[in-house]
C-alpha cells in the first residue's frame, strides 16, 4: 500500500514539474529570439550565403558554393546565409520548388555552443485546396531534444486562419550547427 502511495504521489507530481521546465524554456528561448532580430534585421542582407545548386535530369548532381551562378543547366534548390556572432549563429535558410508551387523560408537559432533552439519555418504553397501560409514553431531544450512544436495555416500571406488540406513538407533541420552540410563553407568565427 505504501508502494502505491508513493507511485501516486510521483505521477501526480512530476507532469506539472516537467509542464513547468517546458514553459521556462519556451521562456528564455522569446527572449533569445527578441535579442536576434535587431541583428538579423540590420546584417542579414551582408551576411555569407552557402547555395546549394543542382543539375541532370533527375537533379542527381548537386554542388554547395558561396558564389551565386548564373547557369541555364543548374538550378539554385537552396541558399542559406548565417550570421555568427556572441549569442549564436542565425541560419536563414530558403528552398525553392522548381516547379514554383511552394517555396520554405526556415529561420534557425543555435545557441553559443553550437545547439538549435529554436525553428521558425514557413511555407508558401499552390499545393493546397486554396493558396496557403504554413507556420511552423519548434521549440528545443539545451541538449537539442524538441520540447514544443506548434503549426499554423493561413489563406496565402495574410494572417487568416484556415483550415484546408494541404500537401505538407517536413521541417528540415540539423541539431548541431556543425553538422550542417555546408558548415566548411563558412568563414571561421572565433
Amino acid at each position: 500500500m505504501r508502494v502505491l502511495k508513493i507511485l501516486f504521489l510521483i505521477v501526480t507530481i512530476l507532469p506539472p514539474f516537467a509542464y513547468s521546465n517546458e514553459v521556462k524554456r519556451i521562456k528564455e528561448i522569446r527572449t533569445l529570439f527578441s535579442e536576434w532580430q535587431p541583428i538579423v534585421k540590420s546584417e542579414i542582407k551582408n551576411a555569407p550565403s552557402v547555395y546549394r545548386y543542382v543539375w541532370g535530369d533527375r537533379y542527381e548532381n548537386e554542388e554547395w558554393t558561396t558564389q551565386e551562378v548564373k547557369s541555364n543547366l543548374k538550378l539554385l534548390a537552396e541558399k542559406n546565409s548565417v550570421i555568427r556572432n556572441e549569442l549564436g549563429s542565425f541560419v536563414l535558410r530558403e528552398i525553392y520548388s522548381f516547379s514554383g508551387d511552394w517555396s520554405v523560408v526556415s529561420e534557425n537559432y543555435y545557441d553559443k555552443n553550437g545547439k538549435l533552439f529554436f525553428v521558425f519555418w514557413t511555407m508558401n504553397t499552390f499545393q493546397a485546396e486554396e493558396p496557403v501560409t504554413v507556420e511552423k514553431r519548434l521549440y528545443f531544450d539545451k541538449k537539442g531534444e524538441m520540447v514544443r512544436s506548434v503549426q499554423d495555416v493561413y489563406k496565402l500571406n495574410t494572417k487568416q486562419q484556415l483550415k484546408v488540406s494541404f500537401i505538407d513538407h517536413e521541417v528540415l533541420y540539423e541539431v548541431d550547427f556543425k553538422s550542417l552540410p555546408y558548415s566548411g563553407y563558412l568563414p571561421r568565427y572565433p
